[in-house]
């Protein structure tokens, strides 16, 4: 089989839907030029080759701004709620640059068509202190250009759980939150979900009602019918880009078994 590679390239904000979300794993939006800087996987590869990819390094004083994720609620074929996370160029009123906002709809119609409800372009976004902080994004069905920013800085992380509820984190807690609470700002209604000893600086998507959460020292699976009985995760890594290894882990977990060793055999 091929070998598997990390390309990147620019590509118009136009051509963007001709990538496959599944395959990239950064963009970033440089000074020089209107185009986005993509990195990407040269095919879509399994768990193990994923996860011992190595990442080059990079300059982000390049880049203005940075897109994280984008998560889709839907009722039907009806979108009624568009996350996104992103980073720089946030305006005094706290909006992020319109060039992110119409990248992330020319992302979304690729999502709809290939039945997607979330995506995640997390390299480089693993630092505890990001030079460009990453804040959270909030659109109704009227589309991207009406995205709200999460006025808290605080409030990280935002996670779809089901259609009612929130997962997010905050500091070393993960909370939950009704949505439309959440659109209305009423964020001191959520409940806490899980405290961790550090802050938690990536978590993961929700399957199988577990979600996996990382720090600088930790790695936990979070069981949501029972917290108290989380799993903390050894690993024998440590990377500053460990949450793209861990954004791969929930493939190997399965009911209440976490597989987790082959992920780092070499």
């Amino acid at each position: 089989m091929e070998k598997v590679s990390l390309e990147v390239g620019r590509v118009s904000i136009n051509n963007i839907t001709k990538e496959d979300p599944k395959r990239i794993i950064s963009m970033a939006f440089p000074f020089d030029g209107d185009d986005i800087e993509v990195m990407r996987l040269s095919r879509i590869v399994s768990v193990k080759e994923k996860v011992l990819l190595p990442l080059p390094n990079v300059d982000n004083q390049r880049y203005y701004a940075r897109l994280f994720s984008i998560q889709i609620l839907k009722n039907g074929n009806r979108i009624e709620r568009t996350i996104i996370e992103a980073a720089g160029n946030i305006g005094a009123a706290g909006n992020i640059s319109s060039q992110v906002k119409l990248a992330a709809e020319k992302i979304v119609s690729v999502m709809l068509e290939k039945s997607m409800t979330s995506a995640f372009f997390p390299a480089y976004a693993f630092l505890s202190a990001p030079i460009m902080p990453i804040r959270c994004y909030i659109a109704d069905s009227f589309g991207m250009f009406y995205l709200k920013t999460v006025p808290d800085i605080n409030v990280r992380n935002i996670r779809i759980l089901d259609s009612d509820n929130l997962l997010f984190t905050e500091g070393n807690r993960v909370m939950k939150i009704k949505v439309n609470d959440a659109i209305n700002n009423r964020w001191q209604l959520s409940g806490i979900v899980y405290k961790e000893k550090g802050d938690i600086l990536f978590l993961d998507r929700v399957q199988n009602n577990r979600v996996i959460a990382t720090g600088d020292d930790f790695i936990v699976s979070i069981d949501l019918s029972s917290p108290s009985t989380s799993t903390a995760l050894n690993h024998k890594e440590q990377a500053p880009h460990a949450f793209l290894r861990l954004k791969e882990f929930t493939a190997a977990v399965g009911g209440n078994k976490i597989s987790l060793t082959p992920a780092f055999s070499r």
